[in-house]
């Protein structure tokens, strides 16, 4: 009877960590996918309105590194990166991608909006004001009517 105890917690342990890694591997899957919703909706009235200049300035100086020159993902960081950096000239993806969930990647990194881990979270580097601009310099890579939350 003990040993059958003991197999049985085995099992149930086996079992519990499969459960875990499956979960994990469908959130991994869904945030490299984009798949993911940021967790809450726009302020009603926001918008965004930077200044381009102002955030083409300080996309080079912290973004250029992963996302490139062009905003295509293919900075000089990206290779060293298990999860590539987004592609900001692609009229498809960018499309699916709402000015807030682009300003709230910028803010909070990219886990809150169903991305990679690995893109840092800038609110305690940047001003408001400066996540405002770098999103919309962000945003003129590909001139399109965003979806969702604006």
């Amino acid at each position: 009877m003990h040993r059958n105890s003991r197999l049985r917690r085995l099992e149930d342990l086996l079992v519990g960590i499969i459960v875990v890694l499956t979960g994990f591997s469908f959130v991994a899957a869904a945030a490299a996918s984009g798949e993911r919703k940021p967790s809450r909706p726009a302020p009603e009235g926001w918008e965004l309105a930077g200044d381009l200049d102002n955030g083409k300035l300080i996309y080079k100086q912290y973004c250029q590194k992963c996302h490139g020159k062009r905003g295509n993902g293919q900075g000089t960081m990206a290779k060293d990166l298990e999860i590539k950096p987004r592609n900001f000239t692609d009229e498809e993806v960018m499309r699916e991608r709402s000015d807030w969930q682009i300003y709230l990647g910028i803010k909070e990194g990219g886990a809150p909006v169903g991305l990679s881990e690995q893109m840092t979270a800038w609110e305690d580097t940047l001003t408001e004001d400066e996540m405002l601009d770098v999103a919309t310099f962000i945003r003129q890579f590909v001139q399109t009517e965003a979806t969702g939350d604006h």
